[in-house]
């Protein structure tokens, strides 16, 4: 009995793989990722080959990309190809030089709530989730200077704002500092180390004027702390990065909308 329900199931398989190796090639030819010649008997079209298939669950395919293609050729059609391959989104990465892994996903990476582990790594924040479930980290001290979050009324800015703050508070090589008028954003950091950096409300104008001063003077004596042969000061618990937040109101013009890849912000209480 085992041996006829292992050969049924092979067989099964043999099939599952086959339809996958069909809806490979079909999928890749009409999202043109392929290479057409034409001949006196026809076009010969040809489409990376499918080297290797794991049925899993995750379904997983390995792919030689052609002559003169990237891994960023695949990644730019795959949300064309997934539906045809029985997936919602594909996540592809590079295995050596030619060949890519393609993990078949099955659900909307960005359906849903993405948890925000605290305390975060010191020095690098969770930024949020993209359309092929990779977390979006980055390095706060070395690789950010300016950063800008936009978007309409209810768009999301104080949720993500809050969830970038929740992972900087504990971290022992950052103060948040700025200036509130609005008198809510500091309210969950009162009496903790950054308070001494945060001013809130209009009540008393010159303690937002003094705090702008101090900061001044920080970075000056920053300035005249470096190295000859360097641009940046080395950032310690007795010489944090100072992260300071503004609000500018929006602009006037309107800009021509674009594209950008689907991302959903990590999110959190305040601390």
């Amino acid at each position: 009995m085992g041996f006829w329900t292992a050969r049924q199931e092979r067989a099964l398989d043999e099939r599952e793989v086959d339809a996958l190796w069909w809806a490979w090639r079909q999928a890749c030819e009409g999202a043109g990722l392929c290479t057409r010649v034409d001949t006196v008997t026809g076009p010969t079209v040809t489409v990376p080959r499918l080297v290797d298939v794991v049925l899993g669950p995750p379904v997983v395919l390995t792919v030689q990309l052609l002559p003169g293609q990237l891994l960023g050729d695949l990644r730019r059609v795959a949300l064309r190809i997934a539906p045809h391959l029985g997936a919602v989104a594909l996540r592809v990465t590079a295995l050596g030089q030619i060949h890519a892994r393609i993990e078949l996903l099955g659900a909307d990476p960005l359906d849903g709530t993405v948890g925000l582990p605290l305390p975060a790594a010191p020095g690098r924040v969770l930024l949020g989730r993209d359309e092929t479930a990779r977390d979006l980290v980055q390095s706060w001290a070395d690789d950010v200077a300016h950063t800008i979050v936009q978007g309409v009324t209810r768009s999301g800015k104080s949720v993500f704002t809050y969830g970038l703050l929740s992972q900087l508070a504990a971290d022992p090589l950052v103060t948040l500092c700025g200036s509130d008028p609005t008198g809510l954003l500091w309210r969950p950091f009162a009496g903790i180390r950054h308070a001494a950096w945060q001013v809130s409300g209009v009540d008393d104008l010159a303690a937002h004027e003094a705090l702008l001063l101090a900061l001044v003077e920080d970075m000056d004596a920053r300035i005249s702390s470096m190295p000859a042969d360097r641009d940046t000061v080395e950032i310690t618990p007795a010489q944090p990065l100072r992260v300071v937040l503004e609000e500018l109101a929006r602009s006037t013009g309107s800009p021509t909308p674009r594209r950008r890849p689907r991302t959903r912000s990590a999110s959190a209480s305040a601390p």
